[in-house]
């Protein structure tokens, strides 16, 4: 009888080969995966220096028009008391993102914003601090409106 088969040698190799093609394969979706993760995790370590707040936050009723429309301008001033790398300032009124701001207050210095338009009385004012594009959750602060 004639037996041919895989000799042990061939086959050992073709075993090793296919292990390796299988780490090279896990490696190409975890190594992405881990990359992509640890920009975020360096972005969020930066958000620990962060300290903001806002040290008023008002609005003034507009009536305008014919026949008359009521709207609101809130006027938002935020302080820095700390943190390097801010680049953005998220403002949500009555829990509406209004804007991410680019220009930001200096270390220790203030900025003045303004919305103009809103059609409803603002209750709810709130800022959060952006490096990069993530947000620090832990510079989410709020305040309530008075009239001015």
């Amino acid at each position: 009888m004639n037996k041919r088969g895989v000799s042990e040698v061939v086959s050992t190799i073709l075993i090793v080969l296919l292990v390796i093609i299988a780490i090279g394969i896990l490696w190409a979706v975890i190594g992405g995966f881990i990359r992509g993760k640890t920009g975020s995790i360096g972005e969020q370590t930066k958000c620990f220096s962060l300290d903001l707040e806002i040290t008023s936050a008002n609005y003034t009723t507009v009536i305008s028009g014919t026949p008359p429309a009521t709207t609101y301008r809130v006027g938002v001033k935020v302080r820095r008391n700390g943190g390097e790398d801010l680049s953005k300032i998220r403002v949500l009124i009555n829990g509406e993102k209004q804007a991410d701001e680019t220009v930001t207050p200096d270390i220790l210095g203030s900025q003045c914003y303004s919305y103009p338009g809103l059609t409803s009385i603002p209750t709810k004012v709130e800022i959060a601090g952006l490096i990069g594009e993530t947000p620090c959750q832990n510079t989410l602060v709020e305040k309530t409106p008075v009239a001015a």
